[in-house]
């Protein structure tokens, strides 16, 4: 549900917050949409991100910026079209508007009254002048920005980071993933150590679930590179001894099998399972 200016309905008593205090609807938005001011805003799915992301993109184009100063980036193809859609449909509308509906819809994006009587005729204009400029605001994907960045980058900047020139990103990784598995796979069976634990893992949990682990590595590749070279990977798998407090006093817990001490105790799990098993042939 939307309300008449086209932002998703709200409930009586919204829960606005500045820096985690309680604040008014207005005060909220006063901060949010005013493009003079750093802000990250945190809000669930259809709570109007696009719409105040879209109303900072209007309020700094009436303060001077020019189209090609802004950009919105954003996580996919489908987000970056629903933004561009919504500021090119907002400009149109305010195109034909009366200057009293113009008023109101700058203050409901953090402007004063006085402040949205003096900007209003901009707003109307707003659509003439970025045709004018012959150009848009950059509204675009991580990657197709990261693309256009690798593009402009001198070749020197390219070979430091290991890269090609005309190096290309790619969106959709599904088509290269047996690629990738094929070439994973040549790299677990180069090292004796990591084919022994890659067999481990197929005999404890079957081929198709360390097949899914193996695509959920890739899919969040550089995620566990990072992880890793901070050594936040290691330390997110507790020790032995944090399951199992007996296993503190040695270096690994197949040791504990080992120990003289302990033999008694295989001794009686191993009668147990023997009685058991005669009295059940009885």
């Amino acid at each position: 549900m939307s309300d008449a200016e086209g932002r998703p309905a709200m409930p009586a008593e919204p829960a606005f917050r500045e820096a985690g205090q309680p604040c008014s609807e207005a005060r909220f938005y006063a901060l949010a949409c005013n493009p003079g001011r750093s802000v990250a805003v945190e809000a669930c799915a259809g709570a109007g991100k696009t719409w105040m992301l879209v109303s900072r993109m209007v309020r700094a184009l009436l303060d001077g910026a020019q189209p090609h100063e802004i950009l919105a980036i954003t996580f996919t193809r489908k987000a970056a079209g629903e933004m561009r859609q919504r500021l090119e449909r907002d400009l149109a509308a305010w195109a034909t508007a009366t200057p009293e509906a113009r008023v109101r819809e700058l203050c409901l994006r953090g402007m004063d009254r006085p402040q949205a009587e003096a900007q209003q005729a901009a707003l109307g204009a707003l659509q003439e002048r970025l045709a004018a400029s012959g150009r848009e605001v950059a509204i675009s994907t991580f990657h197709s920005w990261f693309a256009q960045l690798m593009l402009q980058a001198p070749v020197d900047v390219l070979a430091q980071m290991g890269l090609a020139p005309g190096v290309q990103t790619v969106e959709d990784t599904e088509p290269w993933m047996p690629m990738l598995l094929r070439r994973l796979h040549r790299w677990i069976r180069q090292d004796p150590h990591r084919a022994a634990d890659h067999r481990l893992l197929l005999r404890r949990h079957g081929a198709s679930r360390v097949a899914a682990w193996m695509r959920q590595m890739l899919a969040h590749r550089v995620e566990v590179e990072l992880a890793d070279q901070s050594g936040v990977l290691e330390k997110s798998i507790p020790g032995a001894a944090a399951c199992w407090p007996e296993c503190a006093d040695v270096p690994d817990p197949a040791a504990l099998i080992l120990r003289t001490d302990r033999h008694d105790v295989i001794v009686a799990v191993d009668g147990k399972k023997d009685e058991s098993s005669g009295d059940e042939e009885q």
